[in-house]
């Protein structure tokens, strides 16, 4: 459970930090793209991991959350 509580303040993190960022900053769109894409092969190779339903279910919203964000770029 502990890797998910991490990766879940991980992508609170990414959230909160892409509402605020600045598109019109070259410089940190790329930086939040870089983020973003590195953080969803640890979500998808973690999601495989759990037997349980309710943590699978979690590490699938992670990773819907960090997809919006992607989509946005």
């Amino acid at each position: 459970m502990e890797n998910i509580d991490k990766l879940i303040t991980i992508v609170e993190k990414l959230e909160n930090d892409f509402s605020v960022l600045d598109k019109n900053n070259a410089t940190s769109v790329d930086l939040m793209k870089d983020r973003a894409f590195m953080l969803l092969p640890l979500i998808l190779v973690s999601k495989n991991e759990p037997k349980n339903v309710s943590s699978r279910l979690i590490y699938e919203d992670l990773e819907d959350r960090v997809a919006k964000i992607i989509s946005q770029f």
